[in-house]
């Protein structure tokens, strides 16, 4: 019964897998980038989609874009990590975090400001407002380096990864 050919032809052929309408609803995680510089934003993608496979970068260019972006997002389609520099076009990362505080949904997203001062007042008004890592404004493409290598450690640990 059957035809040998047909047997023998599917066991030789490489198995592919095919695409089921399930997986188009899967989603990467993926880190929220707040940053009025392009250029700052544009290094950032690059050397993170070099380094880090497993998830994805979504970006706006100030707080507003930012505050906008998140009330349209689902409990399930919110980012896994967010990422703003200290004094954006339009805000400060304070003002910006007492308005995320607001939202309990947005409690539990590790947030990481970056600071081209690095001042020990601004660290700790941050600190205040729930924020658990915060970088200096990397100045070359070896610093950004190795805040993304941070940046993973910290997304994996968020996601259960390690």
């Amino acid at each position: 019964a059957g035809h040998p050919e047909c047997d023998i032809y599917s066991f030789r052929r490489k198995k592919k897998f095919l695409k089921k309408s399930y997986l188009k609803n899967v989603k990467l995680p993926y880190i929220l980038l707040a940053d009025d510089n392009i250029d700052h934003r544009n290094a950032f993608i690059t050397v993170f989609d070099k380094q880090i496979a497993y998830a994805t970068v979504t970006a706006v260019d100030d707080g507003q874009s930012l505050l906008a972006f998140l009330a349209h997002c689902g409990w399930r389609d919110l980012p896994s990590l967010i990422i703003l520099p200290f004094q954006l076009r339009d805000t400060a990362a304070p003002d910006l975090l007492r308005e995320l505080l607001l939202d309990t949904r947005y409690m539990k997203i590790p947030k990481i400001i970056w600071s081209g001062t690095g001042s020990t007042r601004e660290m700790e008004e941050c600190r205040i407002l729930g924020v658990k890592h915060f970088y200096k404004t990397p100045e070359g493409v070896f610093e950004l380096e190795t805040n993304v290598r941070q940046i993973d450690d910290i997304l994996k640990a968020e996601l259960h990864l390690v």
